[in-house]
């Protein structure tokens, strides 16, 4: 095979061939060590042939990160009888030549090509790879975890030949938007961009359907000795570990292509308890890492309690809400789920099962786990939080709508955010409320252990009287509530929301000084890029939360999320059939918009849970001044880097995401 015009190269599999036409010395290698070594055997230029023969099926060219970790033969004729081999498999190079001149390229040449033999060890095996775990060392797991190996199936599988079952797939495409199937799937996840379309129902049948980001096999955890197990195989076979409970993330923190995933979801162990330490003396609850919302609530409600936890019920206490801040309708009284942590019970990345990691036991790990973020220090089995005790809430809500005076509506948007300052100084009053060209909602203001709404009704008088006096519709009036018990109010209130799964968001928090009534030029840029925001098809939903004066022990929560006024997300509600261009469109405008309120809220930071994976700003972001020893953290309880995930604390200087989904060493490619 000598090929003087053109550059090919092939997988075992057939399924991948990439053709330069007229490649020569300005042809370019996004690799290195392949540009390298091109370059010094073009400088040459009589290039008769260059083969690679099964290189992996996710090297592409149109992505900056390609990766040829998997080349098995490299063999390059450079005229006459001047050849180099290479081979991966033995580590072997050798080389022939009639010229000195020749013998002293390849020798240089030699350095590069002997540094690709490291590539295979330094990224993740994929599915497709000839070291990918065989049947037999996956069927040894499956008996080790007693059975409860599951293999990963697209969701789409039903849509697709040979699979097409037109029943199936047409109930599937009717509930595609429901969060259940997500959650109780043990590799799916509710991220548009993360399922990245490559099983869509929507693509007819005789389209392609695979895994795409979705993890090749899942561990249905139901003991400690489940989560061992997935450790130790993973780092014997040099597969990727991710983590999974119920699949709400919009990072791809719960996934990951070719990764066995340790699915949490069916740990669902619910225990009060009379709990007594330094943090904390009163009740509390420990929950297995499954549990969700809608689990836990009932449970303290039946008992005379309160929780604090999220608005959506589907969500885990345990996973990435929790471990990455956590707010809540009762933060502004309690403070973030985080603030609630008194011990976590984990696995560290060398097998080692902590039963009690608190302040006291473990602090380091116990401050890393509390809000930077989930998956990236070990694998939580349980988390034990404060209970409270439950009594009456008061709660409100209205809306007005633009009349088509864009000018009037967007003065009672500013109206809105001027009066919030002195909402936020009501103790314990947290909102809830939302954005769009067309209307502003107050979802629910809540404020707990009020006898009667007087005191809501007295906070929220001088808003009404300033939006009144503007030229809108209200749409829903006033209405305030009094409630006996959280439990009730969060089924009025907070319940009745549709949760969706086709959501792209961003965000961003707001501090108190850039509403502050002296601040004239941060205000209305802010309503500026709400405006724009709206117009530009996305929805604003926001929750003002102080958060300041919250009890809790010093943990890693963003230092910003003391000095905010609000919580700003937006989100792009994509339609079911969205395609791949369009959301990468849609993931790019959130991360202008962030730049662009990022640029007049310099001290503010983004809720890491409710954010892009590709901020090119998250260390400052979503951690703030927390980084460093955090980092440390990383380095001391995962030095290996077991656990990977998108913007988390030293994912860049450990593992970087290939094109395909694999995770090879930082370092093969000096990012």
């Amino acid at each position: 095979m000598c090929i003087h015009e053109s550059l090919t190269w092939t997988d075992k599999q057939g399924l991948l061939v990439q053709r330069w036409q007229s490649l020569g010395p300005s042809g370019t290698f996004e690799s290195k060590r392949l540009r390298t070594a091109w370059s010094i055997a073009a400088s040459y230029w009589n290039l008769l042939a260059f083969r690679c023969q099964d290189v992996n099926r996710h090297a592409t060219t149109t992505h900056p990160n390609r990766y040829f970790g998997s080349v098995d033969l490299l063999l390059l004729e450079l005229g006459g009888k001047t050849r180099l081999t290479f081979s991966s498999r033995t580590g072997s190079i050798a080389f022939t030549s009639t010229t000195a001149g020749m013998a002293a390229i390849l020798l240089a040449l030699t350095f590069s090509v002997r540094a690709l033999a490291s590539l295979g060890s330094e990224c993740h095996l994929m599915p497709g790879d000839s070291d990918w775990p065989d049947k037999s060392a996956w069927n040894r797991l499956n008996q080790t975890t007693g059975g409860r190996l599951i293999e990963g199936v697209p969701l789409g599988r039903p849509c697709y030949v040979p699979n097409f079952q037109d029943g199936a797939c047409s109930a599937l495409r009717k509930q595609w938007l429901d969060l259940s199937q997500y959650i109780t799937d043990p590799v799916g996840v509710m991220s548009p961009y993360w399922n990245n379309a490559s099983c869509s129902p929507f693509g007819g049948p005789e389209g392609t359907c695979d895994l795409g980001n979705l993890a090749s096999y899942a561990i249905n955890v139901a003991k400690t000795r489940d989560v061992i197990a997935g450790i130790r195989f993973a780092q014997k076979h040099n597969v990727r570990l991710t983590i999974k409970n119920t699949g709400h993330d919009f990072l791809g923190r719960s996934t990951g292509a070719g990764s066995l995933t340790l699915w949490m979801h069916n740990i669902k162990n619910v225990e009060f308890l009379d709990y007594d330490s330094d943090i904390h003396a009163g009740p509390a609850v420990r929950v297995g890492a499954g549990v969700e919302f809608g689990e836990v609530y009932p449970a303290a409600s039946a008992r005379g309690l309160r929780v604090v936890g999220g608005s959506c019920s589907s969500v885990g206490l345990a996973g990435g809400y929790t471990q990455g801040g956590g707010h809540s309708i009762l933060s502004s009284l309690y403070g973030l789920s985080a603030d609630q942590v008194l011990e976590w019970e984990v696995v560290t990345a060398d097998g080692n099962h902590l039963k009690s990691v608190s302040p006291q036991n473990h602090p380091g790990l116990y401050w890393a786990l509390t809000g930077s973020g989930t998956g990236n220090y070990g694998v939580v089995l349980s988390v034990t939080v404060k209970a409270y005790k439950d009594g009456p809430v008061a709660g409100a809500g209205f809306s007005f709508s633009n009349t088509g005076h864009d000018g009037a509506y967007w003065a009672a948007v500013t109206a809105w955010l001027q009066h919030l300052p002195d909402l936020d100084a009501v103790h314990g009053l947290t909102t809830i409320w939302s954005i769009t060209t067309k209307t502003f909602a107050l979802i629910s203001a809540t404020l707990p252990d009020c006898k009667t709404t007087a005191r809501l009704d007295a906070a929220f008088k001088p808003v009404l009287h300033s939006i009144g006096k503007m030229n809108v519709s209200i749409t829903k009036p006033y209405e305030s509530r009094h409630q006996a018990n959280f439990a009730e109010h969060y089924k009025y209130w907070v319940e009745p929301q549709t949760y969706t799964s086709n959501l792209t968001l961003g965000g961003r928090l707001i501090p108190r000084s850039a509403v502050q009534a002296s601040n004239y030029t941060t205000l209305p840029a802010l309503v500026r890029a709400l405006r724009d925001i709206t117009r530009g098809g996305a929805k604003i939903t926001s929750v003002g939360a102080n958060v300041a004066q919250a009890n809790f022990t010093s943990n890693s929560v963003l230092p910003a999320w003391r000095d905010s006024l609000f919580l700003m997300t937006f989100a792009y509600s994509l339609p079911v059939s969205a395609t791949w261009t369009l959301i990468r469109n849609h993931q790019a405008q959130l991360n202008t918009w962030q730049d662009r309120l990022r640029g007049f809220t310099p001290k503010g930071g983004a809720y890491i849970n409710e954010a892009t994976w590709d901020n090119p700003h998250w260390k400052q972001d979503y951690y703030g001044s927390n980084y460093p020893k955090l980092l440390k953290l990383k380095r001391v309880y995962d030095p290996a880097g077991l656990f990977w995930n998108n913007a988390a604390v030293g994912s860049d200087v450990q593992w970087r995401l290939a094109h395909g989904g694999r995770l090879c060493r930082a370092s093969t490619e000096g990012s």
